[in-house]
């Protein structure tokens, strides 16, 4: 075995499991996949460092695989100071565009055009129309907003049922500041 001076403290190295809630965020990152004339946008948030100044619930193992609420000897639940969260990263929800929807499903674009409003896009209009551009990454990478995050579940190809924290919806962050794209890439050394 190689000697380093490297330290490991059980009690300063706990992860800090995400409880729901509102976190202010910037969009990190954003690719789009087509399925079946449809494209679906799969979405990347990094908390902001805004965060530092909020208060979550602390979770903590609920002995199944998952996490619940920690509570005080009187049953009041714990709050944490949101420091932790800073840089920590959400998938969003499955993003859709129907880019030729029948006169029917207009409907299926409510999701989409409300997530890009959110984000501080301006779609052109035509009378009461509004028409859909299709957006891309550098529209909207490192933009901000105010990311609802909710436990997603699932089952995997197994059957097997997963879950995640994912970001269920977005709000405008209006004191928000927008980031240059350089701020959200990771600097991974490979």
């Amino acid at each position: 075995m190689i000697e380093t001076n490297t330290m490991y403290n059980e009690a300063d190295s706990e992860f800090t499991p995400a409880p729901k809630g509102t976190y202010p965020c910037h969009l990190a990152s954003f690719e789009s996949r087509e399925y079946n004339g449809n494209k679906v946008f799969n979405i990347q948030f990094k908390v902001a460092e805004e965060a530092e100044k909020l208060m979550f619930m602390k979770m903590v193992s609920d002995g199944n695989g998952w996490y619940k609420q920690e509570t005080d000897e009187n049953g009041k639940g714990i709050e944490v100071n949101g420091k932790s969260f800073v840089g920590r990263k959400f998938f969003s929800v499955g993003v859709w565009f129907t880019p030729n929807p029948i006169k029917e499903e207009g409907w299926k674009n409510k999701t989409y055009k409300k997530w890009f409003e959110n984000l501080g896009i301006v779609f052109k209009k035509d009378g009461d129309n509004v028409i859909l551009g299709e957006v891309e990454e550098s529209d909207v990478v490192g933009k901000p907003c105010l990311a609802n995050v909710d436990v997603n579940e699932y089952e995997n190809k197994d059957g097997e049922l997963r879950r995640s924290m994912q970001v269920v919806s977005i709000e405008p962050w209006k004191d928000g500041t927008e980031l240059d794209k350089s701020e959200m890439e990771d600097d991974l050394p490979f």
